[in-house]
């Protein structure tokens, strides 16, 4: 009887490793490009065809390897950067497997040329599938090394079908070396798609060359609302630019996390982040940034992913609450001081942030004067909004009770917090151009909450029509409810507001599926605002910015979110609430 079990033939086992690791032709492009990186490469260019399907030619100009290096190169798990498993436990280079190579010859046509830096002699090797590597061969070569990859996934031509069209797999290269000219300002890089050149960066060795290649990369308008970043503990440090709330984006294409110089998509970052804004956000706007964090190697592990675009935190819950903390004290606080290192270049501590980053936009918000009209000598200016034809803000202050005064233009507005966020929300998730308002949006950690007998019935009478409003609401044991999800228009409403307005609905008696929606609505929209009221002036500032472009005083007045007062009605309120 022959055994069940029996060991893959190395063709399979490359093949298995290739679908880990090459995804697509970006997958080939980030791996080469890594390496070129690692080795000390000051310039590189990349060259596709057909989005990378056809050819992906990476040349650099560092240290180059020797005749002996490379048919090693191009073998399974053969590395120069590792020699123990302590090493994993430290590692200062992107690249750190040894599959990238072996696992692009596997699914594609490979050549390696290579000359090593103080030699006369380049070298080239080859490997077509999973075949056997030819050479090394003499060739003719600068020094550095030229990787050319054709025909990507012909030997696996089933997924070759599942690649997308020619602009999208050319856009995720694109993308993907915008993110890494971000993170190394020393590094010149250019991009070549069908002959055509699409990226030209040199290389940042001033602030005014960092300065152009933020521009290049990020655009003018980050740069005015861009805000520097540089806070530090023992073991954890994060630098770089948060855009101020007015710099905010219909969507969220310039978002860019470094994890000691790995460009990373990590939620819980990402989460940090978004969180930091609290409600100075409007639905729909989604922030910029270009962010940096240094942390302990030791606390990090970079092999949770074979394309290495995921890190783990030893510590997560440390890291999100310093990330947070850090970003909301630049976002809430006077302005930053310019001048800062730009971090993520390991070369050194980087050029100084030139000052054009650092000046305000036309709405950079400075903190408000605590019951002035007029500034005295040794106060900070008062706090700007931005503004429009209809309601013009140029000071507010908040007062007890949820009630916020301010000046538009020549009349003072007392105006109710809770009711004007409600009904922006309101706006959001009724519609307001967006069908994806009450989208669910998943939390990040859904949330566990104690509900007894007359909310699990509250919560049953309206069960049926929970998804259209976008909230995962399950019971996960007799007393506890779990929230797993909320309206996209709401991303950071409290979980407790959600199954207050969930409850409030329930508790009344519709027997239209779309009046008991919009109880539902109304009561998640009324519950959050209650518990987001404004507490500083700053929070203030930033509700009257959506309220700004939302509505006109008319308007406002209109629908009971604010009132026309005179300064004698001022004083009297001020007098009976003291």
């Amino acid at each position: 009887m022959s055994p069940r079990i029996a060991l893959l033939p190395d063709s399979v086992i490359n093949q298995i490793a290739a679908g880990e690791v090459i995804e697509r032709p970006f997958s080939v492009v980030k791996e080469l490009v890594e390496n070129s990186i690692d080795a000390g490469a000051g310039q590189i260019s990349v060259e596709v065809e057909l989005g990378g399907a056809r050819l992906i030619r990476v040349r650099d100009d560092g240290g180059g390897m020797s005749r002996e290096d490379l048919p090693l190169a191009l073998q399974r798990h053969a590395t120069s950067k590792l020699r123990s498993l302590a090493d994993l436990a430290v590692l200062g280079t992107l690249g750190f497997r040894g599959e990238a190579l072996a696992s692009i010859g596997a699914v594609a046509r490979l050549t390696l040329t290579s000359s090593e830096h103080g030699s006369s002699e380049t070298w080239t090797v080859s490997m077509q599938g999973s075949a056997d590597i030819e050479g090394p061969m003499p060739a003719a070569h600068a020094t550095g090394t030229t990787i050319e990859v054709r025909d990507l996934f012909f030997s696996t031509p089933v997924r070759r079908r599942f690649l997308k069209s020619e602009r999208t797999e050319f856009l995720h290269i694109q993308d993907w070396l915008r993110r890494t000219a971000l993170s190394r300002p020393h590094l010149g890089l250019s991009l070549t798609h069908n002959q055509q050149r699409v990226l030209a960066i040199r290389p940042a060795l001033s602030e005014e060359q960092v300065a152009r290649r933020l521009e290049k990369v990020c655009g003018l308008a980050f740069l005015r609302h861009a805000r520097p970043v540089d806070a530090a503990v023992p073991g954890l440090a994060v630098r770089g630019w948060i855009a101020a709330p007015a710099g905010a984006r219909n969507q969220s294409d310039l978002q860019f996390w470094f994890v000691n110089g790995r460009p990373v998509r990590d939620p819980r970052l990402q989460h940090a982040t978004r969180l930091a804004y609290g409600d100075a956000l409007a639905a729909g706007r989604h922030p910029a940034y270009v962010l940096y964090l240094e942390i302990d190697p030791q606390t990090l592990d970079v092999n949770v992913h074979p394309a290495k675009i995921e890190v783990r935190f030893a510590d997560t819950r440390r890291v999100h609450d310093f990330v947070f903390s850090a970003l909301r004290r630049v976002l809430r606080g006077p302005d930053a001081a310019p001048g800062r290192a730009l971090p993520g270049d390991t070369g050194g501590a980087g050029p100084a942030l030139p000052s054009v980053i650092a000046e305000p936009g036309p709405d950079y918000p400075a903190r408000l004067a605590t019951r002035a009209t007029a500034v005295e000598p040794g106060e900070e200016p008062p706090f700007t909004v931005a503004t429009s034809p209809s309601l013009e803000i140029d000071k507010a202050m908040v007062l007890p009770g949820g009630l916020i005064v301010a000046r538009a233009a020549s009349a003072l507005l007392l105006i109710d917090a809770q009711r004007a966020r409600a009904a922006l929300w309101l706006d959001a998730l009724e519609g307001a151009g967006d069908r994806r308002a009450t989208d669910p949006r998943p939390l990040l950690f859904p949330c566990a909450m104690a509900v007894d007998e007359v909310a699990a019935d509250a919560i049953e009478r309206v069960v049926d029509v929970l998804p259209a409003c976008g909230v995962e609401l399950e019971r996960a044991a007799p007393g506890t409810v779990m929230l797993r999800a909320v309206p996209a228009a709401l991303r950071e409403i409290p979980a407790q507001a959600v199954l207050d307005g969930v409850l409030h609905a329930g508790a009344e008696t519709h027997a239209l599926p779309e009046l008991r929606q919009q109880a539902i609505l109304k009561g998640i929209a009324r519950a959050g605002a209650a518990a987001l009221l404004p507490s500083t002036d700053t929070e203030a500032v930033a509700l009257l910015r959506e309220l700004a472009g939302r509505y006109g005083v008319d308007a406002m007045v209109c629908r009971g979110l604010a009132a026309r007062v005179t300064a004698l009605d001022l004083r009297r309120l001020l007098a009976d609430r003291d």
